[in-house]
């Protein structure tokens, strides 16, 4: 048991870490699980819940007023840590690139109204 719980441990940080670098908060935990807010500027929670679900990631959302802008992350291997990781980088990418693109077509619109 102690060994686990070391993994555990470890997993924990290393996920916090890698979550705030992508601009997530994590609140602390010395469970198996993080409770985690997405950045401000992403698709939510609800949505980043629907998502990785559909990728057949499960993580818990709340639709609860005190809880609904976050996650609840449980801890896994590191290997399913990787794919939650990848994931989420790959969401980041995306709505990056659909930001890029909102501009591009407002700026395209300005251009053609003058």
């Amino acid at each position: 048991a102690r060994a686990t719980w070391e993994k555990v441990r470890e997993q924990r940080q290393f996920l916090a870490q890698t979550l705030n670098d992508l601009g997530w908060s994590c609140l602390a935990s010395e469970g198996n699980f993080l409770l985690s807010t997405p950045p401000p500027n992403s698709i939510g929670a609800a949505e980043i819940y629907k998502r990785l679900k559909a990728e057949g990631i499960l993580v818990r959302y709340f639709d609860h007023p005190r809880l609904h802008d976050k996650l609840r992350i449980s801890i896994g291997t590191k290997e399913q840590n990787q794919v939650l990781l990848e994931n989420l980088r790959h969401l980041c990418r995306w709505l990056r690139g659909q930001k890029a693109m909102s501009k591009h077509l407002l700026r395209a619109a300005e251009i053609a109204a003058i």
